[in-house]
């Protein structure tokens, strides 16, 4: 059985107890997993974000639908008018008029769908990012 301070982290060479690692097999996950992740070269991994990051640019159909909708107006609720009999005592057994209902709000545009990506322009910088390796 190897003594506690045997174990390594691969990692970063950094001896640890068994209560961190206790059996030889975890060492060997870490071992495994260091592998594993050196195998990923830096340029590798700058790929795989830069296509993830990519968003298309938007086409300026978009930008005048989103200036008109912020400059719409809001509809403010109409003040529902106090009733005169409600000023004198009780003149008449009439009930109160209701209020009137507030005018229903103008409906928002749809917006514009969305471009589909260029493909050829995915495809050139799939490439571009390739060939850093």
């Amino acid at each position: 059985m190897p003594s506690q301070e045997s174990f390594q982290v691969a990692a970063h060479g950094v001896p640890t107890t068994s209560a961190c690692h206790g059996t030889a097999s975890e060492t060997a996950l870490v071992d495994g997993a260091t592998a594993a992740a050196s195998e990923t070269t830096p340029h590798e991994a700058v790929a795989e974000r830069s296509l993830v990051l990519y968003v298309p640019p938007l086409p300026p159909a978009a930008f005048a639908t989103a200036a008109a909708t912020a400059a719409t107006p809001a509809v403010a609720p109409a003040a529902a008018p106090a009733p005169a009999a409600a000023a004198t005592p009780a003149a008449t057994s009439a009930p109160a008029p209701a209020p009137a209902p507030a005018p229903a709000p103008a409906p928002a545009p749809a917006p514009a769908p969305a471009p589909a990506p260029d493909a050829v322009a995915v495809a050139r910088l799939y490439d571009s990012t390739r060939s850093l390796d």
